[in-house]
């Protein structure tokens, strides 16, 4: 076999051309092909004919905003609100929606403008409105920034939240102390809190809801369930201070769930939401074991769901009643809006989801002035002349991560660095880049470590990156290498290639399992489970104390920020193949 490699693994001319996220659209499973007139009477069918045409003649004239502020959105537009059921016996509900924002506080003052407008439509055409959050609102270690983030939400005037696994970052104390600022309730029923601790404060004081929210509103009433990742656990760092709280299986919040849908219909109340963190799959299998849920406001996994897609998206409980399952992607790129109807009987029908621009609308005043008075105004680090875009960094090489990557191991010294996906949090734009935004990109503050793996370690962990890869799954992701070139198979999902710079020859060799490498990587994936192979904290030889976003900085100075204008490169490091293997691996430069 004959293996073209490059003399040196450093950032060189060839752009990868940035791919754009498109939105998801789900595929039916098998045998869960339906459509809603299956579900509804055979005279209400004949009813609602009339009601039916005219709502899809409305879907399709798109109205141009109308009032003046709208009218400065970039020409831009939002769905128009469907026409409110007019059957008797008949509710319509606009959920205003959003999940995993990842503390973005560039995009928190116009998510307060487009949930207020939203909103405003939806109770202006008759409906009722929910204004909904699924979690993941908070990332990193910082108290003061999590106590700013609530504020700001407050602004949003959520009905609404449930409680993701980054907002335990912070360790449950802090997590507990931004939320006595709160004026929404945390509904969570499978995250077990102990007495007499932080969080139990924010119990009694009704600011956490461990049982079901129930929430009156002009039309209906509509009984709230919130439930969190099975796996936190696993994404939670160990080192994150915690006061004996314990989460449920997904086979216990299963039995929860249902125990808390018995209760509300036993008060009468018959459409059901569930604001869950458990990401699309379980969200899928909850809605298929559950009988009683209408509609599922999930996160976690960061699926970017556009429209009511039968067998994916739109789904049928055991007893046969009709579950649409919402979520708006990650990184307060979208919110969404759902408008949906019930019959007499509490079954959804679903009109429309939509996923809308969070950038639709100028920022709110208030909530800009809020967070500048806390973070000060931005301040320019750098030019960059390639914009970047983090929602592709699963599934393909990453520039972004490379050029990190580069900078880490030529910093600490290490053979080897790898940066993960998830660790690169926001996009770029092309033009300024400033002090706010690179928070925003490397949130987290766990220290860059230099540890010592075997080859065999290695490899184990790149063939669990490329399961991920296999299963289109969000978590752990990808590694994006220095030091390194290999290949991942998307249908295998395990390794094909690898090889590593040996500093002392300057030439490439293939991954030796036996011999040991030093690595770079953040501290986190030493101290987790989502590579475990990575999990030896005890065989940390030295830790720089800073960040990842201090070594961007500084890779950012290197290359000649902030006078010299940043470009991010793709040399090939990384490749995601679909065959057996080549009989060449190419590291193009």
């Amino acid at each position: 076999m004959t293996v073209v490699l490059p003399p040196q693994p450093f950032l060189m001319p060839g752009i990868r051309p940035i791919l754009h996220p498109r939105p998801f659209i789900p595929r039916p499973a098998a045998g869960d092909a339906f459509t809603p007139q299956n579900l509804i009477p055979l005279a209400q069918q004949q009813a609602m004919l009339q009601a039916l045409w005219f709502l899809a003649q409305h879907q399709l004239a798109v109205q141009a905003l109308g009032l003046a502020t709208r009218q400065q959105a970039s020409a831009q537009y939002m769905p128009p609100v469907p026409p409110v059921a007019k059957l008797p016996g008949y509710q319509s509900l606009r959920i205003v929606y959003n999940n995993d924002p990842h503390e973005k506080f560039k995009a928190l003052p116009y998510l307060v403008s487009a949930f207020s407008e939203l909103s405003r439509q939806g109770d202006a055409a008759g409906r009722d409105v929910l204004r909904l959050n699924s979690g993941d609102n908070n990332v990193g270690k910082e108290a003061h920034e999590w106590a700013l983030n609530v504020r700001l939400m407050n602004l949003i005037r959520y009905h609404a939240v449930t409680m993701g696994n980054h907002e335990l970052d912070l360790g449950s104390p802090f997590y507990a102390g931004g939320l006595a600022q709160a004026e929404f309730p945390t509904v969570v029923s499978n995250f077990k809190i102990q007495p007499g601790s932080e969080l139990d404060k924010r119990v009694r004081e009704g600011k956490i809801l461990t049982a079901p929210q129930i929430l009156r509103d002009k039309q209906g009433t509509y009984g709230l369930i919130g439930v969190t990742t099975p796996d936190l656990k696993k994404v939670v760092s160990n080192k994150a201070k915690m006061q004996g709280e314990t989460v449920q299986s997904f086979a216990e919040t299963v039995e929860n769930v249902k125990a808390q849908v018995a209760w509300l219909q036993s008060m009468g109340i018959n459409k059901i939401l569930v604001l869950s963190h458990l990401g699309y799959d379980l969200d899928q299998k909850l809605a298929r074991t559950v009988p009683g849920l209408d509609v599922i406001v999930g996160g976690h996994s960061h699926d970017v769901i556009e429209g009511i897609t039968p067998g994916a998206n739109y789904l049928q409980t055991p007893t046969g009643e009709p579950v649409l399952i919402v979520q708006g992607g990650k990184n307060a790129q979208y919110m969404g809006v759902a408008d949906v109807l019930f019959d007499p009987q509490g079954r959804v029908i679903p009109q429309q989801n939509k996923l809308i621009s969070t950038y639709i609308l100028p920022p709110d005043a208030q909530a800009t002035q809020m967070r500048d008075d806390v973070l000060g105004k931005p301040q320019k680090i750098a030019e960059i002349m390639t914009p970047y875009d983090c929602n592709d960094n699963q599934y393909h090489a990453d520039t972004v991560a490379q050029f990190t990557a580069d900078t880490l191991r030529g910093a600490t010294g290490a053979d080897i660095a790898f940066v993960r996906s998830s660790e690169i949090r926001s996009n770029i734009e092309q033009g300024v880049f400033t002090d706010h935004d690179i928070k925003e990109l490397m949130p987290f503050k766990d220290p860059i470590v230099r540890v010592k793996y075997t080859g065999t370690e290695i490899l184990d962990s790149l063939n669990r990156s490329a399961q991920g890869l296999a299963k289109h799954e969000a978590h752990p992701g990808m590694l994006h290498p220095s030091g390194m070139a290999f290949s991942l198979n998307r249908q295998t999902g395990k390794v094909q290639q690898a090889y590593v710079f040996n500093k002392t020859s300057r030439q490439w060799e293939q991954l030796n399992p036996n011999k040991t490498y030093t690595v770079a990587l953040g501290e986190f994936s030493v101290s987790n489970k989502e590579f475990p192979a990575f999990s030896r904290p005890e065989r940390v030889e030295w830790n720089s104390g800073q960040p990842m976003q201090a070594f961007f900085a500084l890779g950012l100075k290197q290359a000649g920020a902030p006078h010299q204008p940043i470009r991010f490169h793709d040399d090939g490091r990384l490749q995601i193949v679909s065959q057996p293997p080549a009989n060449a691996f190419a590291v193009k430069l």
